[in-house]
């Protein structure tokens, strides 16, 4: 009987939008604490997929072959080879996973059946399988553009701090800053110093979905973010992680650029539209309609920002996002910053690769032991 659940969980992965099967878990009125962890692991067979094909890359270059042979006559170093290694990224990616899942809005419970397929190609997007329709109640939703008027500021932190769960030290010791519409800060500094939480702050994924006390008060488009919901927030702040693997819940480009706009219930129409202004915008024309897998890094990295980008926030957050790009996709990556500020929105990069914001970045935030040491423009 475990083979063919294992075919059927394989067949449903692989053909299942992860978007659709959201909005039918959230038709069927599940809670998000069952929906989220069922997407996810969803999304993680074909990164199970891809991981293991690396390790096995990995071994043969250590003249190693996963063979039935070598499993039988050297299991001790084939599970060190081969299931250790899996096991230990397939740990980290997931919860990276379940991060880029909250910060893109994916535990909105409310007018997620918005799909109608968005053809650009061979790639639909969006359209909910019959079998899941069933069991869902279709509601269109009501919103539209949710970025609100944005007054002085764009982000600011007042004071604040936080200490991750189990840790005595804080991560982030009483931190003010402000960053203006149109603006883009880098935080920068040694790792371990306090940038990545301050990113994390922001988005609110430092105190939600990682777990550890916090003080002081965080402001997004004049918002407190302790009156939002995660969704709400998610809203406001476009997030662009490390690696882009790891925050991408769609096995095509199309699709995956209308993922977060899914989320946070973009009426249909709108959604398309913006589909393709984003496409036309940052011309990504030639990434559309193609495998994620089947990308480079520094394609990858343009859809993420796409799929940010689709979702018109007020403030993008960057958590390293060039540590996996060559010269030319930083380059195009700072053509992107570029336009998002001129856009109106804030820009906050956690960065240590500083030569290719030096067109863009219009103040530098030096962290150290998690406090902000210098600052220069």
């Amino acid at each position: 009987t475990c083979m063919p659940i294992c075919l059927f969980a394989a067949v449903f992965a692989t053909t299942t939008k992860i978007g659709d099967l959201t909005a039918a878990l959230y038709g069927m009125r599940l809670p998000k604490t069952v929906v989220v962890p069922l997407v996810i692991a969803v999304r993680f067979f074909p990164t199970l997929k891809e991981e293991s094909s690396a390790v096995a890359d990995a071994m043969r270059v250590r003249g190693l072959a996963l063979s039935l042979k070598n499993l039988v006559s050297k299991p001790a170093l084939m599970f060190e080879s081969a299931v250790v290694p899996v096991m230990l990224r397939c740990a980290k990616i997931a919860d990276e996973l379940a991060a880029a899942a909250v910060a893109r809005g994916i535990d909105r419970e409310e007018d997620l059946l918005q799909r109608a397929p968005v053809r650009t190609g061979r790639f639909p997007v969006a359209r909910v399988p019959r079998y899941l329709l069933l069991a869902s109640r279709s509601r269109e939703g009501q919103s539209g553009d949710r970025r609100p008027a944005v007054t002085k500021n764009a982000v600011e932190l007042r004071s604040v701090s936080f200490t991750y769960a189990g840790f005595d030290a804080p991560a982030v010791d009483d931190v003010s800053l402000a960053v203006a519409p149109g603006e883009c800060i880098v935080l920068c500094g040694e790792s371990g110093c306090g940038k990545t939480t301050a990113t994390r702050i922001v988005n609110g994924l430092a105190g939600g979905f990682y777990e550890g006390s916090r003080t002081g008060e965080i402001l997004v488009a004049s918002r407190d973010i302790d009156d939002l919901e995660d969704w709400e927030l998610s809203s406001l702040t476009g997030s662009v992680f490390q690696n882009p693997r790891t925050q991408f819940f769609n096995l095509d480009t199309t699709g995956e650029i209308a993922f977060g706009m899914e989320n946070l219930g973009v009426p249909r129409k709108e959604m398309h539209r913006r589909v393709r202004d984003v496409v036309r915008e940052l011309g990504i024309e030639c990434l559309m309609d193609r495998g994620i897998f089947e990308l480079s890094g520094g394609q990858m990295q343009s859809v993420a920002f796409a799929s940010a980008w689709a979702c018109k926030p007020s403030v993008y957050v960057l958590d390293e996002p060039s540590s996996n790009l060559d010269p030319p996709s930083m380059e195009k990556l700072a053509s992107f910053i570029s336009k998002a500020k001129s856009s109106g929105s804030a820009v906050i990069i956690a960065e240590h690769r500083l030569s290719y914001l030096a067109s863009v970045a219009d103040r530098y935030l030096l962290f150290e032991g998690g406090s902000v040491a210098a600052e220069w423009d």
